[in-house]
């Protein structure tokens, strides 16, 4: 061709060759397949480089980074974002309810920011969260923003649209961590925007960069693509828009394609060159613990120690000798070997702060969970559940071969969580703390709703769909068919929703807020993660429960619970009328009038055994004791009601069905429940001893 666009046909499958232009289902409604999807398919056609760009985040990373080591595929870091050059003021948007005036999407610019080492990830974190601070509706960032530099490369997207001067201003700032995007896909302009950008480059001598500018991952998943982007634009699929694919193009081809649509050679060793600079690998290979002030002075194995020996010799000492219990003593050393091999010392620490704090606020709090099952939690307070007298299983909260950090919620009084949260940021630092998201993802409902909206069904029709099936844990839309069928009529149309509505299984809808979990970093969180505000204000990072945990960030449920608030109120309401103090800590848990009152189903406003379910079964278990009651609990979960255990359990009890072992190396297991599984802690210990399993296998 002209201009000296030519390329060979002779291809090495050895040869590198890189994607750095791709968008997932992250870009929320703007990319049209899951990252592991993506990957899956690069691997397929021979990428060796392969960028995650998703739309004002990097949302997806943790995903995409995963999928490649598993893929043997170098995975970049990367993200679009909008610039806002000056000279043009943003239009306003006429809604005069609208806060942050977002503007128009012709007055914003495309640009690639990829990260090639961790300080150029930690400012394109800062730069994607000034962008959501900027507008929550269109995150976008002033030219300006880019003057700093470091650690980062950036590509220019639609350079026809730039002014040539501000793009030899970015040259001279940027130097070489600066490219102008080459893409084509058989679009009717696209050879023409080829031209454009050629020229901008002879003119500006900035390198030219080939990219697939990739929404999708295979020519099949078009159709998603297109649905999405209709759901985001809020039109039907009949109606054109510039923003609708106009073929099914952007999908990740394999590099003759590549090269073929864009036969440009330096355009494609550019791509390489860039791709093997960056290597940012966020997947953490330890826990990143916040700093305790409880170890300025020495080191935080030494403290933990000295907290858990004082609490030792107070919980555990034995009247007569003085000494302290030698298996308490052989339980905290077991799991203090754990704790310190796995790094977590100022963890445990930490939480202990927490509680602490909560406690000379009168705050009231407790631990739960699997965390009440370590002698470590109970020594610092964290859980008031003596795990010896429960016989409950270090291994269940905590063992060796454990990845990620331990999982330790504490429930406050919901009226005054706020307070404790407040504390924790002002203890911690604004910049090192941050809610945990929460990934909502399409459910049948949802999904139904907004395929049918793009597939032009009217509002009632619509209604009647949506009210026709479960609004949760439903089963797949095709068992639905007859039920829609009923509604639409046997249209081929049905078959088309049905399709669609299936294709959305797992697709993120939007960023929603985590009920708890709150991140407490060791640096600041642009370290780690970008931060934007939730709806209303809270500040969240841009990763779920799990994303942060293979990152090694920790994740601290901070839980409301109403039943704390209700005691507190109550043993205030006490000493100001009855001019008594009540310590709820040392109230005895073998008190008959209770025990009589619990048997007499009289349990409504009792947490925990006051629904319909537990009143009916109170009435057959009739419990006597405290552990009792710890097994009325267990009875009444998802897993022994259907695995058919309560009926033996309670048969048992009662003396009307023998205990039947179903060998005898179960029996010291499960003699206490009756010959019936009831814990997970008994899972463990049968896998242990019936299986021969260790219990960190277990």
């Amino acid at each position: 061709m002209r201009n000296g666009y030519s390329f060979g046909t002779t291809i090495n499958p050895m040869t590198p060759f890189a994607h750095l232009h791709t968008r997932s289902w992250f870009s929320f409604r703007a990319g049209g397949s899951a990252p592991e999807a993506l990957v899956a398919q690069a691997a397929a056609v021979g990428v060796t480089h392969l960028a995650l760009t998703d739309v004002n985040g990097v949302y997806g990373i943790v995903r995409f980074q995963r999928a490649c080591a598993a893929q043997g595929i170098h995975g970049i870091v990367g993200s679009t974002l909008y610039i806002h050059q000056p000279g043009e003021p943003p239009k306003r948007r006429r809604r005069s309810s609208q806060r942050d005036h977002p503007p128009e999407p012709d007055t914003l610019y495309p640009i690639l920011l990829l990260a090639q080492d961790e300080a150029g990830y930690a400012r394109l974190s800062t730069w994607i969260t000034q962008a959501h601070l900027a507008c929550r509706e269109a995150p976008h960032l002033p030219l300006a923003t880019l003057e700093g530099v470091g650690g980062l490369h950036l590509v220019i997207c639609e350079a026809f649209r730039w002014d040539v001067s501000v793009l030899s201003s970015l040259k001279a700032t940027w130097g070489d961590a600066l490219s102008l995007e080459l893409t084509h896909h058989y679009g009717a302009s696209d050879q023409r925007h080829m031209r454009a950008v050629f020229r901008i480059h002879q003119a500006t001598n900035i390198p030219l960069l080939a990219t697939g500018n990739v929404r999708y991952a295979t020519a099949r998943d078009y159709r998603r693509y297109d649905l999405l982007t209709c759901v985001r634009l809020g039109i039907d699929v009949f109606t054109p828009h510039p923003e609708r694919p106009r073929n099914a193009e952007q999908y990740v081809c394999d590099a003759a394609e590549l090269r073929h649509r864009i036969p440009w050679p330096p355009a494609h060793d550019r791509a390489v060159a860039v791709a093997t600079r960056c290597a940012v690998n966020v997947l953490a290979d330890r826990v990143h613990p916040p700093y305790s002030m409880l170890c300025v002075d020495e080191p935080a194995r030494d403290v933990l120690r000295r907290l858990c020996e004082q609490a030792l010799a107070k919980r555990y000492r034995i009247p007569q000798t003085g000494a302290v219990c030698a298996r308490a003593r052989a339980q905290f050393e077991k799991e203090f070997a754990v704790i310190t091999s796995l790094e977590l010392e100022e963890f445990f620490l930490v939480v202990h702060e927490i509680i602490v704090a909560a406690e000379q606020r009168a705050i009231r709090c407790a631990g739960r969970g699997s965390a009440a099952n370590a002698i470590v939690s109970y020594l610092l307070g964290i859980t008031a559940v003596d795990p010896l007298a429960h016989n409950l299983l270090f291994e269940r909260f905590l063992h060796g071969g454990r990845k990620g950090t331990p999982d330790i919620d504490v429930d406050f009084e919901s009226e005054r969580r706020d307070e404790i949260i407040a504390w924790m940021e002002e203890r911690f630092g604004h910049t090192h703390t941050a809610m945990t998201a929460n990934l909502v993802t399409y459910q049948l409902r949802s999904a139904l709703r907004d395929v049918a909206k793009v597939l032009g069904w009217n509002l009632e029709i619509i209604g009647r769909l949506t009210a026709a099936v479960p609004r949760r844990r439903a089963s797949s839309v095709a068992d639905y068919r007859s039920t829609i069928e009923g509604i639409l009529g046997k249209s081929p149309l049905v078959d088309v929703l049905i399709e669609h509505v299936s294709a959305l299984a797992g697709c993120p809808r939007h960023l929603g807020l985590h009920s708890g979990g709150m991140i407490l970093s060791r640096l600041p969180l642009s370290s780690y993660t970008p931060v934007q505000r939730s709806a209303n204000g809270v500040k969240v990072v841009q990763f779920d429960k799990d994303d942060v945990e293979h990152m090694g960030l920790i994740k601290f449920d901070v839980l409301g619970l109403r039943m704390l608030s209700t005691l507190s109120e109550a043993t205030t309401l006490i000493a100001r009328h009855q001019a008594r103090h009540i310590a709820l800590n040392e109230l005895r848990l073998d008190d008959g009038p209770t025990f009589d009152m619990i048997r007499r189903g009289e349990t409504i406003g009792v947490f925990q055994i006051e629904s319909q379910g537990q009143l009916h079964l109170l009435a057959k278990h009739q419990p006597e004791t405290f552990q009792d009651l710890v097994t009325e609990i267990a009875l009444f979960r998802p897993g022994p009601l259907q695995g058919g255990m309560v009926q033996p359990f309670v048969r048992r009890r009662q003396g009307k069905e023998a205990v039947v072992y179903d060998h005898p190396d179960l029996e010291p297991v499960l003699r206490d429940t009756y010959g019936v599984i009831l814990f997970q802690e008994q899972v463990l210990d049968v896998a242990h001893r019936f299986a021969g399993m260790s219990l960190a296998e277990a």
